[in-house]
């Protein structure tokens, strides 16, 4: 019963991290409409008034930040980040979820921590300061970027704590355990 409990809350928390995931997905159309409406301006040698050149490149990290942001803990708990490791490749199943267990409480914890630890003063700052572009015609508000790359690495503890669950389960669930399924495989590339 238990481990059904905590299954579901990590399905919830996989649900949750997807729909963030795609609502920023729609940034990458934002994005390369930005880049086009950009490159064209510049090439014509036009500057809309407001948009200036300075802008759009600006707008265009701003948006870089929104999609990865939102993808960054989505991409953990579907494993689609890079995972090149040699050693865990040559591992069963649950040898990987031994590593991966480990690694959750000896290193991701641990880093997603230290990174909000510091990312919350940064944008306190920025927000306190009424933080703008160092550019004289940039854009204002940096502590608005600021927040959503905050808010990027809020996530990245919950798709960690995601991932716990489905290997503490795969691994403690007994008749459970099947139902967990950790995406754990690792890419091997031969050099």
């Amino acid at each position: 019963m238990l481990m059904r409990r905590l299954l579901e809350t990590s399905r919830r928390i996989d649900a949750v991290l997807e729909r963030i995931a795609d609502w920023t997905g729609w940034a990458m159309i934002a994005l390369m409409a930005v880049i086009v409406v950009d490159v064209i301006s510049r090439k014509a040698g036009y500057q809309f008034p407001y948009f200036t050149s300075t802008r759009l490149q600006e707008l265009e990290w701003h948006l870089h930040t929104v999609i990865f942001s939102g993808w960054l803990a989505f991409n953990y708990v579907v494993n689609a980040h890079p995972r090149v490791d040699s050693l865990t490749a040559r591992l069963d199943a649950r040898g990987r979820a031994w590593i991966e267990l480990i690694g959750c409480l000896l290193f991701a914890f641990p880093f997603a921590y230290v990174c909000i630890h510091y990312a919350l003063p940064f944008l306190l700052t920025s927000y306190s300061i009424a933080e703008m572009s160092d550019a004289p015609n940039g854009l204002p508000f940096r502590w608005v970027i600021k927040a959503i790359f905050v808010g990027g690495m809020l996530l990245i503890p919950l798709a960690v704590f995601s991932m716990f669950i489905k290997v503490f389960v795969f691994l403690f669930g007994g008749p459970v355990a099947g139902e967990a399924k950790p995406p754990l495989d690792a890419v091997v590339l031969d050099v």
